[in-house]
């Protein structure tokens, strides 16, 4: 009686598992399926962005085959120069303007960014097990940094200036240098050189962390231990973050990092993990495609309004 009780349960657990392993393929390759239809949709968007940006190149050669005299080359280090010396001027009455006009969002708008920043590197403060004292240190050097962006942005939208231009780049680099002075005298140096990695690291982390939520939905866990890997090992394979940059989607070795992920993951594990990805990286390819063309079109728009100064 015991032992055909025992082969009940035993049958019972098996057709459990089973069908929670067939839910698990079924899910992983309707994913799979959805991300490949969504992949040939966003090529057909990337050439057509591809092509415009192809009729941008061509026109800006255009324009600078007619600036190689030395005469317009002084003339646009002058411009240059004039353009940093009115950012610096700029700066801080952009940032008292917006806020004179409407202080109390502006004040809610750096808090919550502020708040964010303290979850999104949550992790690392606890691992550094700093003091209160010690987070709000550096919670005030990350709500300094965005308020300087948030300026460096207005002034941009203000006066038609690209991304890369001359002036908004000394902006950029000086506040970034700022940032980096509070966080080392928080961190020390060796704390700041592991927070870097942890930075370059994020855009990763987070994608790891979408497919480490369907993961346990769908009854495959991951560890603590395979998420660090799976993290690590993706980044690793990432040319932005080898260079010592953060990590970029679109400059990405996937089957490198998945066919190293597979060596500490579980058959369904791995399924899903390629299945997340692939539709994560997708978006990726759009979005970044996207703002590269709005890039290109703000400093096609800027040398025009240059030349007609």
């Amino acid at each position: 009686m015991n032992n055909r009780w025992m082969k009940g349960v035993l049958w019972i657990s098996l057709l459990s598992w089973t069908a929670g392993s067939g839910a698990v393929w079924t899910w992983a390759k309707a994913a799979r399926d959805r991300a490949e239809q969504e992949r040939v949709v966003c090529e057909v968007r990337l050439q057509e962005l591809k092509a415009r940006f192809h009729a941008i190149e061509k026109r800006r050669s255009g324009v600078e085959n007619a600036e190689t005299n030395e005469r317009a080359k002084a003339d646009k280090a002058k411009a240059d120069a004039e353009k940093t010396a009115l950012m610096k001027a700029l700066a801080p009455k952009q940032s008292e303007q917006r806020l004179d006009k409407d202080p109390q969002l502006q004040l809610l708008k750096l808090k919550a960014l502020r708040a964010d920043l303290v979850v999104k590197y949550g992790v690392f403060l606890r691992e550094k097990k700093l003091t209160s004292e010690q987070i709000e240190r550096l919670s005030a050097a990350w709500s300094d940094y965005e308020a300087a962006k948030l300026d460096i942005a207005a002034i941009r939208r203000d006066h038609k200036l690209g991304y890369d231009d001359p002036a908004v780049a000394v902006q950029r680099k000086e506040a970034q240098a700022a940032l980096a002075v509070a966080e080392k005298a928080v961190l020390g140096e060796e704390g700041f050189k592991d927070f870097d990695q942890f930075r370059r690291m994020q855009p990763m982390r987070e994608l790891v962390l979408g497919y480490v939520g369907k993961a346990a939905l769908l009854g495959v866990p991951a560890t603590e231990e395979q998420v660090t890997r799976v993290t690590e090992v993706l980044a690793a394979m990432n040319t932005n973050f080898r260079n010592g940059g953060q990590v970029q989607f679109g400059e990405m070795d996937w089957d490198a990092g998945w066919a190293k992920a597979r060596e500490f993951m579980s058959a369904e594990q791995y399924e899903l993990l390629v299945a997340e990805t692939n539709e994560r990286r997708t978006m990726h390819d759009v979005m970044d495609a996207t703002v590269f063309i709005h890039e290109e079109l703000a400093k096609e728009d800027a040398t025009k309004a240059a030349a007609t100064r």
